[in-house]
């Protein structure tokens, strides 16, 4: 079956010639932006956060805390829900996690790397049970190649689209990949060399069928199909082909509406203060300029907030997107 479903996707590739290439002259319509702070209704976290949205629920993972690992806060009536996750190496205990994704239930899983293994949250069971366990899943049966998955979007029970960590002669790259939670299995589904990939991360918009690829390394934008094949690039204006070891571009993309967001720097550090916004093909649309590094984001698609954890003053705080 997974051989037969793999020849499918073979036989789906583009034709020579097929995929698109744009550049993009300048980025220059830049707005001045100020969050909208919530500090005062959340506990005191770490600025290294990564965030989600679960209906009207904003989950922040605090990764870095060896106390709770994930925390609530209740969107529409702006208030902290509560926190769940125990720090630990014991059973239903987390630590170490990354490649965090919510199910179409709401149903939240991440791997734990201390244990390679798939663990899986109920969020409503969990705030209402201090001494709540994460469930064990499947455990990760990742190859010498592939290391980890990151950028994790559900797809359906048995496929997860994500950004696959790939070994290879210069060291680390990233390919768009599937994930199976059922067995823990992974595997690169593009079919673009290694060479020159870099590193990325990507953002999937599954009515539209596409996921967009932002480079960390590269100041480039990808566009595939959920199938791996690549239909656009877009080439930035410092994009280079090598990267000089140093400068990161692109991180934290994501789908709000018919736009394309991503955190942007340009220089010697993995986070900036700017938010690149896009249309859905990759085209240039303007720039939200921050007064400090933009650290992580999530859209609340009812609201049109846009939140956001940032190094400065205000940790937590968000922005009504008009677009």
């Amino acid at each position: 079956m997974v051989a037969t479903f793999f020849s499918l996707l073979w036989s789906c590739r583009p034709e020579k010639g097929l995929p698109t290439v744009e550049t993009c002259g300048i980025r220059d319509k830049v707005e001045k932006t100020s969050v909208i702070s919530i500090d005062d209704n959340l506990p005191p976290m770490h600025s290294t956060v990564s965030m989600f949205v679960k209906g009207d629920t904003l989950i922040i993972n605090d990764y870095r805390s060896q106390e709770q690992q994930f925390h609530a806060y209740d969107i529409t009536e702006d208030r902290y829900l509560g926190s769940f996750g125990k720090y630990g190496n014991g059973p239903g205990e987390m630590a170490n996690i990354g490649g965090v994704y919510l199910d179409d239930s709401g149903r939240l899983f991440c791997r734990n790397s201390n244990h390679m293994i798939l663990q899986s949250v109920d969020i409503d069971s969990a705030l209402n049970n201090p001494d709540y366990k994460a469930s064990k899943e499947t455990r990760l049966d990742l190859s010498e190649r592939i290391v980890i998955f990151i950028t994790p979007t559900f797809i359906n029970d048995t496929t997860v689209l994500c950004s696959l960590y790939c070994s290879g002669k210069w060291g680390y790259t990233t390919h768009l990949g599937h994930f199976n939670p059922k067995s823990g299995e992974a595997v690169q589904i593009d079919t673009i060399t290694s060479g020159g990939v870099g590193r990325s991360g990507i953002a999937v918009d599954k009515k539209r069928g596409i996921a967009v690829e932002t480079g960390m390394t590269h100041d480039r934008i990808r566009i595939f199909d959920l199938d791996g094949n690549l239909r656009k690039t877009v080439l930035g204006p410092s994009f280079k082909e090598e990267h000089d070891g140093r400068t990161y571009y692109f991180s934290s993309p994501l789908i709000a509406g018919d736009n394309v967001l991503a955190n942007y720097n340009g220089e010697k550090d993995g986070y900036g203060k700017d938010i690149v916004i896009m249309d859905i093909d990759g085209r240039y649309v303007k720039t939200l300029r921050f007064d400090a590094k933009i650290m992580s984001m999530a859209y609340h698609p009812k609201s049109k907030r846009l939140y956001m954890c940032t190094d400065g003053d205000t940790q937590f705080g968000y922005i009504k997107l008009d677009l």
